[in-house]
C-alpha cells in the first residue's frame, strides 16, 4: 500500500509534528509512506516539497494569497478565516507517485484548494487537527456551533448573515457532496464535532489518538535535567508551551497568567517558578511574584524531554484544544498536567491520578490545582503519568490503528466500484 501523507509543513507547530512522527512509523511499520509537503525543513527522501518556482519555495506567497478575500472583508480585523482558494497540483502528484490512499492532514497557507478534494480520485483518510474541515473558514470555533446546520452570520466576522463564512461552507458543501471520506479525529471531542457538522455528517468517523515515541519521551530524572538545563535544583517548577505560546488566545496563556498571579512566591519555603516554550519573543509580566524564564521555540525532542523532566507540573490552561502533543509528552516525561476540562484534555488527564481537570475557566480553581501538584504529597505520581501514555498513546499503536482505517478505506472504494 502506498500512501500520502498531505501537510502543509513536515514540522513547526503541533499537526505537522504529529503528522511527521505517524509519516515515519507507518514507514517503519513496513507501509510505503511519502509526506507531501508545501514548507520543507526536513531532508528524507519520502518527503515531496511543492508549489515552488526555480527551487524557491512559494508558500509565503500562496498564504498571503489565501488570505486576501477575509483581508477585503474587514482589513482592520483581519479576520483568521481561511478561504482556501489558491489553486494546486496535488491530484497530478498522487497521480505521479500512484498513491493508493490520500491522508489528508494539514491544508492551511494556501496548500489545497476546497475544490481539489474531490479531485483526487482515490480513496481519502482526512486527520482533523482542528475545525477546519467542517466549518466556513475558522480553524476553533470559539463555542459557535453553527457549523452543525450552514456557517454565515460568523461572530468572527461581525454577524452579517450573507459573509465570506458562508461562501466558504458552501464551497465545501457544493464539492464535496460525493466522496469517498473516512474522518479521523485525534479526540473524542473532535469526533463529536465531526459528527454533528453538516458537512461531514454521514461519514464514517473514527477516532485515533495521537502516539509519540515513548523512547524519546521518557523521565530524565529531575535532577539531572534541570543540571542539563541550568535549572535550580531547589524550586518548584511550573512549565508552559505551545506554538505562539503567548500571543495565542486560544492557547490561554492569558489565563495562566491570572493563575499564577494568586499564587505566593513560594510553597512549603521553596520558591516558585515558572518556564515557557514556543515563545516567539521575551515573556515579561509586569507585577508578578513568580519569575518566568523563557525558552523560545523548541523544535528539539531531547531538549523538550529535558524541559517536561524537570518540571513539577505542566499547564495547559487552553480556551478549546484537541488532542495537543505537549500534554501527551509531558505525561510520557513523568509530569503531571493541570489543564481546563475542555476539548480533548479528559481523554489525556485522568482527574487526581495523573493531573487535574478544571472547570473551565476558574483561574482559582487553576491555581489551586498547581499549587496540589507542585505540594509532592503523591509519590507515585510521576510513575502513573507514564504509564497512562504507554498505555494509550504510543506511536507504534497510532500507526497500527491508521493501517486498518487504510485498509477499511481501501474496502470501502472497492465495494463501491463493484
Amino acid at each position: 500500500m502506498k500512501v500520502g501523507l498531505i501537510s502543509s509543513s513536515d514540522i513547526g507547530g503541533g499537526a505537522p509534528r504529529a503528522t511527521y512522527r505517524l509519516f515515519q512509523k507507518l514507514n517503519q511499520q513496513g507501509i510505503d509512506a511519502s509526506l507531501v509537503v508545501q514548507r520543507q525543513q526536513i531532508l528524507e527522501s519520502k518527503i515531496i516539497p511543492i508549489h515552488r518556482i526555480m527551487g524557491f519555495e512559494t508558500s509565503r506567497i500562496r498564504t498571503i494569497l489565501d488570505r486576501l478575500p477575509a483581508i477585503f472583508f474587514d482589513p482592520i480585523k483581519r479576520p483568521c478565516i481561511l478561504p482556501n482558494w489558491v489553486p494546486d497540483h496535488l491530484p497530478q502528484i498522487a497521480d505521479r507517485y500512484q498513491f493508493d490512499v490520500i491522508n489528508i492532514h494539514l491544508v492551511d497557507c494556501g496548500f489545497m484548494r476546497v475544490e481539489t478534494l474531490a479531485k483526487f480520485g482515490r480513496p481519502l483518510v482526512w486527520t482533523l487537527h482542528d475545525m477546519w474541515a467542517f466549518t466556513g473558514g475558522c480553524s476553533y470555533s470559539n463555542g459557535c456551533s453553527r457549523y452543525e446546520g450552514h456557517c454565515g452570520s460568523c461572530p468572527k466576522l461581525g454577524g452579517k448573515h450573507r459573509d465570506l463564512s458562508l461562501k466558504i461552507w458552501t464551497r465545501k458543501r457544493d464539492a464535496w457532496k460525493d466522496l469517498n471520506l473516512t474522518v479521523v479525529t485525534p479526540s473524542q471531542w473532535m469526533k463529536t464535532c465531526a459528527q454533528k457538522s453538516s458537512l461531514l455528517r454521514g461519514h464514517p468517523v473514527e477516532c485515533v489518538p495521537n502516539g509519540i515515541d515513548t523512547g524519546i519521551f521518557y523521565p530524565e530524572g529531575m535532577e539531572f535535567a534541570r543540571q542539563k538545563l541550568d535549572l535550580p535544583a531547589r524550586a518548584r517548577i511550573i512549565l508552559f508551551g505551545a506554538t505562539s505560546a503567548e500571543s495565542d488566545p486560544r492557547k490561554g496563556f492569558d489565563l495562566l497568567v491570572a493563575a499564577l498571579s494568586r499564587l505566593p512566591s513560594q510553597i512549603g519555603g521553596v520558591p516558585i517558578l515558572a518556564a515557557v516554550f514556543g515563545n516567539r519573543g521575551p515573556v515579561s509580566i509586569s507585577g508578578l511574584k513568580i519569575p518566568i524564564l523563557s525558552f523560545g521555540v523548541i523544535n528539539d525532542d531531547v531538549h523538550l524531554r529535558a524541559l517536561f523532566s524537570a518540571a513539577d507540573v505542566f499547564a495547559a490552561p487552553s480556551r478549546e484544544d484537541n488532542l495537543p502533543n505537549t500534554v501527551i509528552e509531558s505525561l510520557a516525561c513523568g509530569t503531571p498536567v493541570v489543564a481546563f476540562n475542555i476539548g480533548g484534555m479528559p481523554d489525556m488527564i485522568d482527574h487526581e491520578r495523573t493531573g487535574h481537570l478544571v472547570k473551565p475557566f476558574e483561574t482559582s480553581a487553576f491555581a489551586f490545582s498547581l499549587s496540589a501538584e507542585m505540594s509532592g504529597t503523591n509519590p507515585g505520581r510521576r510513575a502513573g503519568c507514564r504509564q497512562a501514555v504507554l498505555d494509550k498513546f504510543s506511536i507504534d499503536r497510532q500507526a497500527v490503528a491508521y493501517r486498518q482505517v487504510y485498509e477499511d478505506a481501501s474496502k470501502r472504494s472497492f465495494s463501491k466500484r463493484i
